[in-house]
């Protein structure tokens, strides 16, 4: 028997559960998978309202919108 099993045959029933809910958590975390590299096709789609707006005004925009 491990440690880990010896500390959990000490608790309660309903500590239990909580550590299994854990372990599940911290499996599904940790196996999330990755999609691939990203992606930059939308880079430049913008350019044409380069021209109307700069950092700032978008920033304005923005603040108005919230």
């Amino acid at each position: 028997m491990t440690l880990l099993d010896e500390k959990i045959q000490k608790l309660p029933p309903y500590l239990v559960k909580e550590v299994i809910d854990f372990v599940e958590f911290l499996s599904t975390k940790h196996n999330v998978t990755r999609r691939g590299k990203l992606k930059f096709s939308w880079f430049g789609k913008l350019a044409e309202f380069s021209k109307d707006y700069d950092a700032l005004k978008l920033q304005k925009q923005v603040l108005e919108w919230r």
